[in-house]
């Protein structure tokens, strides 16, 4: 046997690791048994959710509101035209009229 703890086995020795309850033999060592160890992590779960996200926006406003109305209606436009006045005046007429006019005695020509 050597110092380090370990079992020496022979030259030639074919071994098989073998499970058993309890302790073994000479050339039996202790092994510790693997198994699952679990332990409780926090992980990050995300999901996606809607959310309302407002806006300002410019609504027309509309209120009512007093305004004149016009409608046409006849009038009367005047203007100064030029026209002709007639009125009856005084005049004289004359017309040539064929007179005999005699003279001196001579008795005829």
């Amino acid at each position: 046997s050597s110092g380090s703890g370990g079992n020496t086995i022979s030259a030639g020795t074919q071994c098989t690791l073998v499970k058993r309850p309890g302790g073994g033999g000479q050339n039996c060592f202790n092994e510790q048994e693997c198994g699952q160890v679990c332990n409780t992590v926090n992980e990050q779960q995300c999901t996606t959710v809607s959310e309302q996200q407002c806006n300002v926006v410019s609504v027309p406003q509309c209120s009512v509101v007093s305004q004149q109305q016009c409608s046409s209606v006849p009038t009367q436009q005047c203007s100064t035209v030029n026209e002709q006045q007639c009125s009856s005046v005084p005049s004289q007429e004359c017309s040539t009229v064929s007179v005999t006019v005699c003279s001196g005695g001579s008795g005829g020509h």
